[in-house]
Formats: C-alpha cells, structure tokens, sequence
C-alpha cells in the first residue's frame, strides 16, 4: 500500500505528557492530540499498558529533559508567555518534518501517525474528490480543521474524530509588528482580498500570490517564531529601499502587509508580500545538492561567490547586517544571477556560529563557508554536503 503524502506543521507538548500534532493534508489541517490516559486498553484494565509505555518512551525520546530548560526560558522571555501552557516543542529545523512514505524520524510523530496509515484515515476524511480548492489567501491560511484523539480498540491503536458537526477552520500564525518602525508605510491587505498566481486542488505552490497585477511572493508567519524577525525584516527591506540599495543587492521588496483578520488593527500580521524572484532556479543549495551538483561550472560558482561577497560588503559599508548567511537564503533568478532573501535574522548551524548571530563577524564568517562550499576544489561533493549537514 502507498502511503498518502502528509506533512506536519507541528508538535507541541502540553500539561500531563499530553501532545498536540498538527498535520496537513490535501488542503485540511488534521490536530492530533492525546496522552496517556487515552492509551489504556480497557479490555486490560488493571494489566500492562503497551501502547501507553511505548508512548512515554517515544516522549522521553523526542524531549528529554527539556522542560527544566523551557522553563527557565519562560521567566527569562515575557513573549514565552503565550506558549505558556506547552512544555517542549519540536524544533522542526533539527528533524524532517515532511513525508512523502510515513516514515518519521521523530518517533512521538511516528506512533501518532501510524494508526492514521494503517487505517487509511487521512484519505477517509479528505478524499482526493473532495479537495478544497485554493483561490486566496484567505483559502491558504485558514483552511478545514479536523481534530481527532486516540484510543485502544480492539488491541489496536485507532483514531477516533473530535470534530463538530459543522465545519471548523484553522486559525493562521501572527506576529505583532506594531513595533516596527515602518509597518505603517506599506500598504495592509486581507487575506481574502489577495489571489493565488495558480489556482489548484493539488500543487499549487500558496505562495505565489497576485498583486497589483504582478506575481508576488507571501512569506508566512510561522509557527513559534516570534515577532521580531518579521519587525527585522521590514525594517531592514525598509532603509534599503529607501537608500536605493534593493536592485543592488538583488534583495526583495516589501509590496504590502497581510493584516491577521482578528486583530490587524492592532499590529498583528498574517505574512508579508515580496517582489518575487520568478521566475528562479532555486537557492544555491537547491543547485549544489541536485542533479546537476557536480557538473555546475566553476566559472559560475566562482561568479556567484563574487557576487555575495560584493553584496555582504555593501551591506556592511551601509551598517547593515544581513544576519543569517546560509545557501538556502540564495536564490538564482532566470539568468543565473544571486539574489539575497530572508533578512529576519537568526543564524543557521553550521554556517554562522550563534554567539556571532546578527552581526558583521556572523556575516564573515558566513561568507567563508560559502565560499568553501562553493570553490571548493575537491570536486566529490563531500565537503558540500557535510557542510550542510553540520
């Protein structure tokens, strides 16, 4: 039997070794939440529980001792606060969080999603007919919400639906950007008012988006990250636009702000709107790790490293910082040139080390890395791939 491709936004632990998983398929978003108490076997009452220790050994595995850690996180941050009630969450940039054959690494994903493939539910409750079709934003962000549990039937793990009779949708992510100091000067739209560039039951990509008549690009909020990447990042886009610099370093432009339909009146954001890079032939790390890794010319690498380099400088000879050097956050247009994207900051492993997050230092070494990765002589593809693996 095949299994049906799915993805998982997230995993969240909550109060009493309970789990919240949140996945999505075929246009519906499917919550998954149990515990322990929901594992018991009532036809062995008072007997071994299986299911229930296979769970707790899956939770203990997949977060340890992070509780003690977050909590401490929590007094330190005022804004961990509204996460208050979960104990640990997934990082979902430490392990793959996409399926396209059930298969999980994370072994809390593996035994909630299980039962769902074993007895076929996520076609049950979403059958290919019955797709929703994207047509906006507002389709995107807010789309069908099944929830469900599980239990012990029979001797087996089923899920069991919690859904209302009528129909729920999923609430977006937000951040509040009322702190920015240029929020105020782009445009604000709502979701339902913006249209996908392509329309389709099945492979849309959501976040090419219609504009003032231009294809754009929405970039998402995204779960548990906080507010200020996105004040970053429309600040940043801001003085570069305004210093005439955005067609220099290739970067993109603000175009408008998606205001969260709740409280937008208030600073709460949905996403941004970008001039898009389209079309693309990927980041620099789509074309190293692809087919055509080992046979990209050395002229080309060689013209790319070049050009971040020049791009980096600039920015430094401006007092800017781009804050998260990495070849994902690299994009090559339609005639092979680097275009700079992703200016909320942070820091990715491997290429920036975090005590050097968000500053010129970061930036260099950054640079460094890539240009090893780039010009390196040892045309195997190892050293590139470790890179990235680090």
């Amino acid at each position: 039997m095949q299994n049906p491709e799915y993805t998982i936004d997230r995993m969240t632990k909550l109060d009493d070794d309970n789990i919240l998983i949140r996945s999505r398929f075929r246009g519906r978003v499917f919550d998954i939440e149990f515990g322990p108490n929901d594992l018991h076997d009532p036809a062995s009452p008072t007997g071994s529980q299986p299911f229930e220790q296979q769970y707790l050994d899956a939770l203990q595995h997949s977060f340890g001792d992070d509780e003690s850690a977050e909590a401490s996180e929590a007094d330190e941050d005022d804004a961990a606060t509204d996460f208050s009630e979960c104990s640990g969450r997934f990082d979902t940039a430490a392990s793959p969080m996409s399926s396209e054959c059930g298969c999980e690494e994370d072994p809390v994903i593996a035994f909630a999603v299980g039962p769902f493939l074993t007895h076929r539910t996520f076609e049950t409750f979403a059958p290919e007919s019955s797709t929703p079709c994207l047509n906006t934003l507002q389709d995107v962000l807010h789309p069908p919400l099944l929830s469900f549990t599980l239990r012990v039937v029979g001797g087996h793990l089923v899920p069991i639906s919690r859904s209302p009779e009528k129909m729920e949708t999923a609430d977006p992510p937000w951040a509040t950007v009322w702190k920015s100091e240029h929020w105020l000067e782009y445009p604000h739209v709502e979701a339902k008012d913006i249209t996908l560039a392509q329309t389709s039951q099945t492979s849309s990509n959501t976040n090419l988006v219609m504009f003032n008549n231009r294809i754009c690009w929405f970039k998402p909020v995204l779960d548990y990250v906080d507010s200020p990447p996105y004040i970053r990042e429309i600040d940043i886009l801001s003085k570069l636009s305004r210093e005439n610099l955005s067609h220099r370093l290739r970067c993109p432009q603000i175009e408008a702000i998606v205001l969260d339909d709740k409280d937008g009146n208030r600073g709460f954001i949905n996403g941004l709107i970008l001039s898009a890079i389209y079309p693309n032939r990927g980041t620099i790390a789509d074309r190293v790790n692809g087919p055509e890794g080992l046979s990209l010319p050395m002229a080309l690498c060689e013209r790319w490293y070049r050009d971040i380099e020049d791009m980096v400088h600039l920015l430094h000879e401006k007092d800017f910082v781009w804050g998260d050097v990495s070849p994902n956050n690299m994009v090559i247009d339609a005639n092979e040139n680097v275009c700079m994207i992703d200016f909320g900051g942070g820091y990715t492993e491997g290429w920036v080390d975090e005590e050097d997050r968000e500053t010129k230092k970061g930036d260099l070494e950054g640079l460094k890395r890539i240009k090893e990765y780039l010009l390196d002589n040892d045309r195997t593809g190892n050293a590139r791939v470790n890179c990235l693996e680090q």
